[in-house]
């Protein structure tokens, strides 16, 4: 029995196979730890995977991230995580939106009430700083470099203590253990996922509470050039009962005709299992982008619908060590939803706080921060 739970011991398991999840899984790797990722899905990288229809490839992401000091720190580590040409220029993008039949530079919503604005706002940037890869290219290199157990269609079905860490049942069939866990599934997962005596009060309400966003993402690709600027676009209409669509078209890529572009728009979580519902917000989104750009569905070359639930919000869950719930010392939550940043320097924003966590919880048990070596 001994030999069994010896077979089935990680020093981290990871529950969730995004972005996050990758990166602390190939840092935690770098530091010699026995890794175990955990996904419910059939593959790892969510909704940053790469994607390809009629062999084309689509971007996954809108590939701009706002220039600032923090996020430069963050792609920097990064780059040295993953051992690729990440950060490129910064550019001037002054964003665009369509009004009164015209495209014009957008300046913000005004008096407008959409209920995404808190976090849509984040978008509403001048300057950029360009991605010389693409997040598809980085999920690409961290499933490929990762040498850990990979479980997929793995859904945790219970949490419990057992030394030296936790007991984690998968299906309702196999345990494995880890002497730690990172969490980085939405973190309101949390209520269904452990004993609510485990969660404070306060932080219960707000995991409850906190409203979450859903996008659903439209990546096309465009038989001719719609659109010579890179600049992101705001469209909505005149009505604020829909969510604006967000989204920008790519530079034209050497040898191949036309253009790509990628527009998202947001639902509350609440209502994304619906089929209607996601139905409706592409409804939006196709309207939208056809005021502005009358030909933009003419002689499509390809077309892909991705919905990426619970990509969208801002916990404050007013822990006193973040990510850490006092009743669990050896389960952090990592999430990009846990960050006031886009979403794409959130995840990896996240990972980062989830490696420093590691090297702390090892250093309160006297041992030295691991270093970083290669495989």
């Amino acid at each position: 029995m001994a030999s069994n739970k010896s077979a089935e011991l990680f020093d981290t398991i990871i529950v969730g196979g995004h972005l996050t999840g990758l990166l602390t899984a190939r840092a935690l790797e770098l530091l010699g730890q026995r890794v175990a990722i955990l996904e419910g899905s059939e593959v790892l990288g969510g909704a940053l995977r790469p994607i390809a229809v009629n062999s084309l490839a689509l971007p996954t992401n809108l590939a701009l991230v706002p220039s600032s000091v923090e996020s430069a720190v963050t792609l920097r580590w990064l780059e040295e995580l993953i051992q690729c040409p990440v950060v490129g220029d910064t550019v001037e993008l002054a964003p665009l939106t369509f009004d009164d039949g015209t495209l014009k530079n957008f300046w913000g919503f005004g008096s407008r009430q959409f209920s995404s604005l808190n976090v849509i706002s984040r978008y509403n940037q001048s300057c950029w700083t360009r991605l010389q890869s693409t997040p598809d290219q980085w999920v690409r290199t961290l499933i490929e470099s990762f040498r850990g157990e990979t479980l997929t269609r793995a859904l945790v079905t219970e949490y419990a203590f057992a030394e030296p860490g936790l007991a984690l049942t998968l299906n309702g069939a196999r345990t494995i253990y880890g002497r730690q866990v990172i969490y980085t599934l939405s973190p309101r997962s949390l209520l269904q996922d452990l004993p609510l005596d485990l969660i404070p009060g306060r932080t219960r309400q707000r995991l409850a509470k906190t409203p979450l966003w859903t996008s659903v993402h439209l990546h096309l690709a465009h038989s001719s050039i719609q659109q010579e600027s890179e600049a992101l676009h705001f469209l909505y209409g005149t009505k604020d009962d829909m969510e604006p669509t967000i989204g920008r078209f790519f530079a034209p890529q050497e040898g191949l005709p036309g253009q790509r572009s990628l527009w998202l728009g947001l639902l509350p979580t609440e209502l994304a299992d619906d089929p209607e519902q996601i139905a409706n917000t592409l409804r939006e989104m196709r309207r939208q982008l056809r005021r502005a750009y009358p030909e933009a569905f003419s002689d499509l070359r390809a077309e892909k619908i991705v919905v990426d639930f619970n990509s969208h919000g801002n916990f404050e869950l007013g822990l006193k060590d973040p990510g850490l719930l006092p009743e669990l010392p050896t389960l952090f939550i990592a999430h990009p939803t846990m960050d006031p940043q886009v979403p794409l320097v959130a995840a990896v924003s996240q990972a980062q706080a989830a490696i420093n966590w590691c090297n702390q919880a090892r250093g309160e048990l006297g041992k030295a921060p691991l270093e970083p070596q290669l495989l």
